[in-house]
Protein backbone atom coordinates (compact mmCIF):
# COMPACT_ATOMS: atom_id res chain seq x y z
CA UNK A 1 0.00 0.00 0.00
CA UNK A 2 1.44 3.49 -1.18
CA UNK A 3 1.09 5.75 1.38
CA UNK A 4 0.44 9.74 0.16
CA UNK A 5 1.76 12.58 2.19
CA UNK A 6 0.50 15.91 1.91
CA UNK A 7 2.80 18.68 2.62
CA UNK A 8 1.06 20.88 5.93
CA UNK A 9 -0.67 24.11 4.36
CA UNK A 10 1.29 26.58 7.01
CA UNK A 11 0.19 30.38 8.07
CA UNK A 12 2.70 31.75 5.67
CA UNK A 13 1.65 30.08 2.66
CA UNK A 14 -1.93 31.19 3.53
CA UNK A 15 -0.60 34.59 3.62
CA UNK A 16 1.04 34.38 0.76
CA UNK A 17 -1.98 33.11 -1.09
CA UNK A 18 -4.09 35.52 0.16
CA UNK A 19 -1.98 38.42 -0.97
CA UNK A 20 -2.03 37.08 -4.54
CA UNK A 21 -5.38 36.45 -4.63
CA UNK A 22 -6.00 40.45 -3.63
CA UNK A 23 -3.35 41.34 -5.71
CA UNK A 24 -4.67 39.64 -8.67
CA UNK A 25 -8.35 40.48 -7.79
CA UNK A 26 -7.43 44.28 -7.65
CA UNK A 27 -5.52 44.28 -10.90
CA UNK A 28 -8.68 42.58 -12.37
CA UNK A 29 -11.01 44.44 -11.31
CA UNK A 30 -9.79 48.27 -10.88
CA UNK A 31 -12.05 50.48 -8.50
CA UNK A 32 -12.74 47.30 -6.22
CA UNK A 33 -11.21 47.05 -2.63
CA UNK A 34 -9.42 44.36 -1.74
CA UNK A 35 -8.13 43.63 1.85
CA UNK A 36 -4.44 41.94 2.48
CA UNK A 37 -4.05 39.88 5.41
CA UNK A 38 -2.93 41.04 8.61
CA UNK A 39 0.80 42.17 8.39
CA UNK A 40 3.12 44.72 6.89
CA UNK A 41 1.76 45.37 3.47
CA UNK A 42 5.37 45.30 2.02
CA UNK A 43 6.20 42.29 3.60
CA UNK A 44 3.16 40.32 2.20
CA UNK A 45 3.29 41.83 -1.16
CA UNK A 46 7.25 40.31 -1.42
CA UNK A 47 6.71 37.34 0.08
CA UNK A 48 3.65 36.70 -2.36
CA UNK A 49 5.54 37.80 -5.80
CA UNK A 50 9.28 37.45 -5.23
CA UNK A 51 11.58 34.66 -5.20
CA UNK A 52 14.76 33.10 -6.81
CA UNK A 53 13.70 33.67 -10.56
CA UNK A 54 12.13 37.36 -9.88
CA UNK A 55 13.94 40.83 -9.31
CA UNK A 56 13.19 44.11 -7.60
CA UNK A 57 14.38 47.47 -6.51
CA UNK A 58 13.49 49.86 -3.79
CA UNK A 59 15.63 52.96 -2.66
CA UNK A 60 14.91 52.25 0.56
CA UNK A 61 18.01 50.44 2.26
CA UNK A 62 15.85 48.38 4.90
CA UNK A 63 13.46 47.42 2.68
CA UNK A 64 15.77 46.30 0.54
CA UNK A 65 17.52 44.31 3.48
CA UNK A 66 13.86 42.62 3.56
CA UNK A 67 13.58 41.84 0.14
CA UNK A 68 16.98 39.78 -0.29
CA UNK A 69 15.01 37.34 2.14
CA UNK A 70 12.68 36.53 -0.33
CA UNK A 71 15.80 35.56 -2.69
CA UNK A 72 14.87 38.29 -5.60
CA UNK A 73 18.16 39.38 -6.58
CA UNK A 74 18.15 43.01 -6.14
CA UNK A 75 18.76 45.06 -8.95
CA UNK A 76 18.85 48.99 -10.97
CA UNK A 77 15.39 50.25 -11.49
CA UNK A 78 15.52 49.94 -15.31
CA UNK A 79 15.79 46.10 -15.43
CA UNK A 80 14.12 45.15 -11.70
CA UNK A 81 11.51 43.26 -12.38
CA UNK A 82 9.07 44.81 -9.23
CA UNK A 83 9.47 48.45 -7.81
CA UNK A 84 8.84 48.84 -4.01
CA UNK A 85 8.54 52.77 -2.82
CA UNK A 86 6.80 53.14 1.06
CA UNK A 87 5.56 56.41 1.78
CA UNK A 88 7.66 59.03 0.99
CA UNK A 89 10.56 57.43 -1.27
CA UNK A 90 9.09 57.90 -4.52
CA UNK A 91 11.09 59.66 -6.69
CA UNK A 92 9.56 60.65 -10.26
CA UNK A 93 12.88 59.98 -12.03
CA UNK A 94 13.31 56.44 -10.85
CA UNK A 95 9.46 55.33 -11.72
CA UNK A 96 10.85 56.77 -15.27
CA UNK A 97 13.25 54.31 -15.62
CA UNK A 98 11.05 51.10 -14.78
CA UNK A 99 11.66 48.35 -17.43
CA UNK A 100 8.17 48.16 -18.74
CA UNK A 101 8.51 44.97 -20.60
CA UNK A 102 9.11 43.58 -23.69
CA UNK A 103 6.54 41.15 -24.91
Amino acid sequence: MMTTHIPAYTQAEAAQHATFTALMGALSFPGRAYDLPAGDAFDLIADALLDLETSAYTPVGKLAERLALTGARLLSPDVAAYHFYPSGSLDLATVAQAHTGDM
